[in-house]
């Protein structure tokens, strides 16, 4: 038996950055999970890796309906793997684009305000 899917669903997103300024070697990086356990192995591992511009900007398409967490982080070259991260739960249906914006914060852990 041979079981063929078909996905039609796109994510356009937006990653924002929030609680700084991003340095000038940073790079925008975007993944996608599925949060449901919806799809099998094969699927999960066919699912396009976007690229991200500039701008924070991105793309996923030929997506299978479902529910998906879009993860977003900033990566720096001296950062290690310590990158700041964001994410949001998003539904896709067949043939529809789903728009989603993703926060990243940069300032995750601020100093306390001492007098």
């Amino acid at each position: 038996r041979l079981v063929i899917g078909y996905g039609n669903g796109t994510v356009r997103g937006l990653v924002k950055v929030s609680g700084g300024n991003m340095p000038a070697t940073a790079r925008f990086t975007v993944w996608l999970t599925d949060s449901e356990g919806d799809l099998n192995l094969d699927q999960i591992n066919s699912m396009p890796s976007p690229t991200v511009d500039s701008l924070g900007r991105f793309i996923v398409e030929g997506l299978p309906p479902g529910n998906y967490e879009v993860n977003a982080a900033v990566f720096t070259p001296d950062s290690g793997r310590d990158w700041p991260r964001g994410k949001q739960q998003v539904s896709v249906a067949d043939g529809e684009v789903t728009e989603v914006t993703v926060t990243v914060e940069l300032n995750r852990n601020p100093r306390p305000n001492i007098p």
